[in-house]
């Protein structure tokens, strides 16, 4: 196999095989920022002073991210499930891809703390809860919280 650099991406492959030449070239690269934002079911929190910062790669369609949110106190907690939106684009809403996991979570804050499972669904732009030991929907309100994450999911 050869590697070619042209000016619309890596090549890999015979400059002769002209049929296969769009899936051997590698033209799909990026690296951002986004600001994670907590959503609640019914009624976004709303956080007295919050620091939040998230961090991508895109490759292909894999999207590679890691997000990091604190806040001190909030002045309204909302209810229901939790989520974390605007990561930067939306997951395949492919038939296989029900959910996407994210490699890793964690959570400090009033209510509780420990490890979460942390899901991107399919066709969305965010990241939703889930209590590890019980596979259930996060709902607990807090005070004070930190949270992160990171993972990847496919666009």
């Amino acid at each position: 196999m050869a590697l070619h650099l042209r000016a619309d991406g890596v090549y890999f492959g015979d400059f002769t095989d002209a049929a296969g030449e769009a899936s051997e070239l590698f033209d799909d690269y990026e690296e951002g920022s986004f600001s994670p934002a907590w959503h609640r079911q019914s009624g976004d929190p709303q956080w007295s002073s919050a620091t939040q910062d998230g961090q991508y790669t895109k490759i292909g369609r894999s999207v590679h991210f890691n997000a990091n949110f604190s806040t001190n106190s909030n002045t309204s907690a909302g209810s229901g499930d939790w989520y974390c939106g605007g990561l930067p684009f939306t997951s395949s809403n492919a038939s296989a891809h029900q959910e996407h996991a994210v490699s890793e979570g964690r959570i400090y804050h009033s209510a509780d703390s420990g490890d979460w499972d942390c899901r991107v669904p399919k066709n969305t732009t965010y990241v939703k809860l889930y209590k590890e030991a019980t596979d259930t929907s996060y709902t607990a309100n807090a005070n004070y919280c930190i949270m992160q994450f990171t993972g990847f999911y496919v666009e």
